[in-house]
């Protein structure tokens, strides 16, 4: 039995497939290697009871979803009191065994009843917040962290920066250095985050709501990151496209999906009208259509998304409706790792420069994105050796394939990113 009781990420996606397969809990624990508890623990703590409609109309009569009920009218009585002392809650004898869930039951869309349902990614995200949330408070005694704040203070106080005094001094940390600027951005210290080097430029969030989730996290098996990086061991990274979008305000009804070329750092925008899975197929194949089969099957060969809703059509990509044939891989980044798609997280930057978070995309036409993403992929790049995407994509893919997406050279002296959206 392995000794390792957390599950990771493919780990999670593989124990949800097995449970939607109908494997037993015998059998399960074979596979993962994990025992019992370790499984039981974890598909209980990282579930959720979705109310059901007849708990929704019954609030105020509690006692008629009461697991004594049909003894009680056996007994004569019509007509329970709510604040019966005998009451129990009713549960489904299914939540009782494994695998104490609803999410493959037969009944499921029928049943009235409190329903529990586990989600894979769920239970990942929650399970690194808990992390988070442990590693908020220092520990060591009130003692010790008093002593390690007037050595450290004074010193961050004078300018020097976290990183350099544990760089030369990281036998006197009790944690790393991250976690000492956690520390000062929670107040354990006397030095303050104004005190900090480049604080103004690093951004603190001390709360982050984790709300994009798949709806089909079975899809994500044999897709995930760590897929990824093996099956790119036999593959060339120019076949590689980064798919991902861009919000503006949240009650805007438009979004942008951005498709990037890692290698070439080329990325063109797409206006999503609704931020539906259905919709980025739609938008998807009306490129195919812009660019030609020949060009189309060259530039979708691996596709890396981002992990939320909207991309979980995407697997419908690896095979041509018209002819059958496989052609592409589709694979998902892990839950809010931008780092596993970060040359496309940098060119958002550039985009940010245009039009900053916040402020909305509701106004802006497909031509507007065009303009937008010419004068980026225009933008000479340093890690390109001072070429532009643009010139660096149609050497690649062919010397119209930009231009038919709507993208164009801009002259360097014309280039601009803060030209304001007609």
């Amino acid at each position: 039995m392995s000794f390792k009781k957390h599950l990771n990420y493919d780990e999670l996606l593989v124990l949800f497939k097995y449970i939607s397969l109908g494997y037993s809990q015998k059998k399960i624990v074979q596979l993962t290697n994990k025992n019992r508890s370790t499984i039981y623990r974890l598909i209980i703590n990282n579930s959720k009871i979705e109310q059901g409609a007849a708990q929704k109309v019954l609030l105020s009569k509690k006692y008629q979803n009461c697991s004594h009920l049909l003894k009680c009218k056996k007994d004569g009585l019509n007509c329970c009191p709510n604040n019966c002392p005998s009451f129990e809650k009713w549960v489904c004898p299914k939540l009782k065994s494994f695998p104490y869930i609803c999410n493959f039951c037969d009944q499921r869309y029928v049943c009235k009843k409190d329903k529990r349902i586990f989600n894979p990614e769920e239970a990942y995200i929650l399970r690194k917040e808990r992390i988070s949330d442990a590693k908020k408070y220092p520990q060591i005694t009130n003692d010790k962290l008093s002593e390690f704040n007037d050595w450290i203070s004074p010193m961050i106080k004078n300018g020097l920066s976290v990183e350099s005094i544990y760089a030369s001094l990281k036998e006197m940390f009790p944690a790393s250095s991250r976690t000492i600027r956690n520390w000062i951005n929670r107040g354990y210290l006397d030095a303050k985050r104004i005190d900090l080097r480049n604080a103004v430029k690093r951004i603190y969030s001390p709360t982050y709501e984790y709300k994009r989730v798949s709806k089909n996290p079975l899809l994500k098996v044999g897709r995930t990151y760590s897929s990824f990086l093996e099956y790119m061991k036999t593959h060339n990274n120019e076949e590689v496209t980064q798919f991902d979008t861009v919000h503006g305000k949240k009650s805007d009804k438009k979004s942008i999906l951005t498709i990037h070329h890692p290698v070439t750092k080329f990325q063109f925008g797409l206006l999503l009208e609704n931020f539906t899975a259905t919709e980025v197929l739609l938008k998807i194949s009306k490129v195919r259509e812009k660019i030609g089969d020949d060009y189309y099957f060259k530039f979708f060969r691996i596709m890396l998304c981002d992990n939320g809703p909207e991309f979980d059509k995407m697997n419908e990509l690896e095979i041509d409706k018209e002819t059958g044939e496989v052609f592409g891989k589709v694979f998902y980044t892990r839950p809010y790792q931008s780092g596993d798609k970060g040359s496309c997280e940098r060119n958002h930057e550039l985009f940010r420069y245009v039009i900053a978070k916040g402020k909305s995309l509701d106004d802006l036409t497909q031509d507007d994105l065009n303009f937008i993403f010419s004068n980026i992929n225009s933008y000479p790049r340093k890690s390109l050796n001072y070429q532009c995407p643009v010139d660096m994509i149609n050497k690649l893919m062919g010397k119209e394939f930009a231009s038919k997406l709507g993208i164009l050279k801009v002259p360097f002296k014309n280039l601009t990113f803060k030209k304001k959206i007609k």
